[in-house]
Formats: C-alpha cells, sequence, structure tokens
C-alpha cells in the first residue's frame, strides 16, 4: 500500500513538471509573437500644431512698480499765526471741502479764488496805520518841495540883485552899504535853499521808510489769505472756522507729510508722476523721454491688448547717482496728458520701452525648447510629414514672443503644441495652424 502511494506521488510530481513548462514555453511565445509584431510595425505619426514664422515689430520693456503722486501739488499754509475766520466758498454757495473744485488767477487776476481766512482785525488796523503814515509822509514831501521851490526862486532873484549890486558899485553909482546888504540878502538866501534841499531829501527818506512800511503791512495782511494758486482740486483740508493755526512754512519732504501738515493742499487730480527704483542692469538702458504705459495694479489690463488700456507717459527724468542701498537708478515717469483713470498713491505698474526692432522674425515662447541652456525648435519638412530639429538664436523679447536672430526663414513652419513628443525626424500629423 505505500509502495502504491509513492509510486503516485511521482507520477503527479512529473504531471506537475510538465504544465509548468507548457504554461512557460506558451506565455514566452506570447511574448515573442508581441515584440515581433511591435518591431515590424510602422511607427505612428505624432499629432501637433503648428505655427507660420512672421515677421514684425517688437519691443523690449523694462517692468516695475510704483506709487504715483501729483504732477502738480501745492501745500498752503498761513505764514502768521492767527484763527481761522472763514473758509472759501464753492460756486454753490458750499465752503470748500476735500474734492472741492477751486480756481486760480486769470491773465487779468493777481489772485486765485479765495480758499481760506484768518481773523484780520489786527493786521488791517496796521494796514491803516501805516498807510495814513505813508499818504503823511508823500504831504511833507510835497511841501519840502514847495519850500524848496520858493527858496530857489529867492536865491536867483538874489543873486541877479548882488551881481547887479556889484556893477554899479565899481561905477560909484551907489553906496558900499547897499552892495553890501545884497551880499548878505545873497547869502542868506543861498543858505535857506540848501537847508530846503536837505528837508527834501529828509522827506524822501521819510516817505521810502512809510511806503516800506506800508508795503509789509500790505504783505502782513495778504497772508491773512490762502488764495488757490491754479485750477485744482482740495486734496487736504486740515483747517477749521475758528481753529488757531501757527506760522507754518510752506515745505514738505514727501506727499504723506504734506497731506499732514498743510492747511490746504491742492493737486492737479489729472496729471501724474511716479518714482521708480530700476536696478543698475536695466537702469543703463533707459533714456529720457522713453515711452512708459502706466496701468493699476488694481484694475490689470489684458497684456494681450497691447498700448490700449493703459496711460501713456514719459521719462522725465534719470538719476545718475544710484541708491546706496538697492544700487537702483531712480527714474521719474511722468503722464504724457491728462488723464482720469488714476489716482494719487495708486499702486502702478510701469513699463518702460528701451529698444524697438522693425522687421524681424519673431517667434512665440510656446514653440521653444532647450539643451543645455540652447533654444532649439521643431520645423516641418516641406512635405509636412516630418519635423526637423533646429538650435536658433535669439534677440529681445517681448511678453512672450522672441525676435529670431537665426535658425529660421519667414513662412516656415514650426511646431507650437506636440513639440514634447518630438525627435529630429520624427514624423507628424499637422491637426491645427495657428494664427
Amino acid at each position: 500500500m505505500l509502495r502504491k502511494i509513492m509510486t503516485n506521488r511521482w507520477v503527479l510530481l512529473l504531471i506537475g513538471i510538465c504544465l509548468f513548462f507548457s504554461i512557460s514555453s506558451y506565455s514566452w511565445y506570447g511574448e515573442f509573437n508581441k515584440y515581433v509584431r511591435l518591431v515590424d510595425q510602422s511607427p505612428k505619426a505624432v499629432p501637433i500644431s503648428v505655427e507660420v514664422v512672421k515677421t514684425g515689430k517688437i519691443a523690449q520693456w523694462v517692468m516695475a512698480e510704483g506709487i504715483t503722486s501729483a504732477k502738480k501739488l501745492r501745500c498752503l499754509n498761513f505764514e502768521i499765526p492767527g484763527r481761522v475766520s472763514s473758509l472759501g466758498i464753492t460756486p454753490s454757495g458750499a465752503e470748500i471741502y476735500e474734492g472741492a473744485i477751486v480756481f486760480g488767477p486769470s491773465k487779468a487776476e493777481t489772485y486765485g479764488q479765495l480758499l481760506a481766512q484768518l481773523d484780520d482785525r489786527h493786521y488791517y488796523q496796521k494796514l491803516l496805520e501805516a498807510k495814513a503814515d505813508y499818504q503823511r509822509s508823500l504831504k511833507l514831501l510835497e511841501l519840502a518841495n514847495t519850500h524848496f521851490k520858493q527858496a530857489e526862486n529867492t536865491f536867483r532873484f538874489r543873486k541877479k540883485t548882488f551881481l547887479r549890486n556889484d556893477k554899479l558899485v565899481k561905477k560909484r553909482l551907489i553906496t558900499e552899504s547897499i552892495h553890501e546888504q545884497s551880499l548878505l540878502e545873497f547869502e542868506t538866501a543861498q543858505s535857506t535853499l540848501n537847508s530846503a534841499n536837505i528837508r527834501i531829501e529828509e522827506a524822501k527818506v521819510s516817505a521810502d521808510a512809510a511806503k516800506a512800511r506800508f508795503e509789509f503791512s500790505k504783505l502782513e495782511y495778504d497772508k491773512t489769505k490762502l488764495y488757490a494758486p491754479w485750477n485744482g482740486t482740495v486734496a487736504r483740508l486740515n483747517i477749521k472756522p475758528g481753529q488757531f493755526v501757527g506760522a507754518t512754512p510752506n515745505s514738505s519732504s514727501n506727499d504723506d507729510e504734506t497731506f499732514k501738515n498743510c492747511a490746504i493742499t491742492i493737486i492737479d487730480p489729472q496729471q501724474f508722476e511716479i518714482k521708480l527704483q530700476i536696478p543698475f542692469y536695466e537702469g543703463v538702458a533707459i533714456k529720457k523721454g522713453n515711452l512708459v504705459l502706466i496701468q493699476s495694479v488694481q484694475h490689470p489690463i489684458d497684456p494681450n491688448q497691447n498700448s490700449v488700456g493703459y496711460v501713456s507717459g514719459v521719462v522725465y527724468s534719470i538719476s545718475p547717482v544710484l541708491t546706496s542701498q538697492i544700487h537702483a537708478f531712480q527714474v521719474i515717469v511722468r503722464t504724457s496728458k491728462p488723464t482720469s483713470r488714476l489716482r494719487v498713491r495708486e499702486l502702478v505698474s510701469v513699463r518702460i520701452k528701451t529698444i524697438e526692432h522693425s522687421n524681424r522674425l519673431l517667434l512665440p515662447q510656446r514653440a521653444l525648447l532647450y539643451q543645455n541652456n540652447r533654444p532649439y525648435l521643431f520645423v516641418v519638412n516641406n512635405t509636412h510629414t516630418t519635423v526637423e530639429k533646429r538650435f536658433v538664436e535669439l534677440g529681445i523679447r517681448e511678453r512672450n514672443t522672441f525676435e529670431v536672430i537665426q535658425g529660421v526663414t519667414p513662412e516656415e513652419l514650426i511646431v507650437t503644441d506636440g513639440r514634447l513628443l518630438l525627435t529630429h525626424g520624427s514624423q507628424i500629423e499637422i491637426v491645427a495652424l495657428n494664427k
């Protein structure tokens, strides 16, 4: 019985071995046939999108961000201390307010619209007194001139009389006493004339001093009022009627201090400038007068619109001294014409055109690949069935477009979509032609 069982085990083992080799052989045969089919199968064409190489205009831009400020800004402060008695009145009859439009002087006027006034009673009284003193000094000068003319006439008469008597006494026609009397009268008239001349000079000095005091009083009186320097808008109003203000100079180092410290700040809300910090390697290409495109960061514009929707401007100045902290140029740009699309102290994006080329070969960025930092692309052959790998030399870049120095020719087809699946000589199928 035991021998029979052992014999059956050997038979079962032999059957299992046969089955294992049969299955393995079948599997190997199937893989071999599959490999043969793959080797014999022709490669499939890669579907791609292409674009025609075109010529056109391309520019290089320097990008930066900055804060807008008013190109025309005036800080108005009282130069003498006093209490605010009233604010100016708008055409509608209301007191001026932040945002109110004000008007500067016309060609025939000295002052613009009245914006604010101090209690001027003290200064007005001083002005009246100075005016009265000046008028009194003019009267004294006029009286001195009258006395001088009288003394001058008397002197001429006495001189004429003395000269006549001098001749007569030599001819013994008059006595010596009469001659001496005429000489004394002549010398007295001359002394009186000299005294009258001195009084005129003194009166002139007095009149000039009185005039200076009068002009100073007028100036002080004028300082009790603030006027609009030109047509603009009230940006900040830091005073109100009844408030006491001290004498404050019209100076500040930045807009924040101006808006905080000035009694009234007037701006032109449609003309702007932006101070930019441009890195040295980009700033060297910027020139005064370069075109500038400005857009609000809060209200971005589609970059494909080119200059449409931007506020245009120019480079106004470039400081020759680099900033000490970031080693950059300070560049000031200004808007070219009035605009209502920006606000003071608004964050904006600025593009400065530094280079522009015309009639150049252009490539889209999506057509390029890189090998060891060398740009290349795939060009479709004349039969439109395969592609050729080409290295290209690039020039300036504008957004997603590159200038091509060499490597392609106009009207050639270049691969844009599907390029990652290609190698030199790959078979392709054009499924889309991008405009």
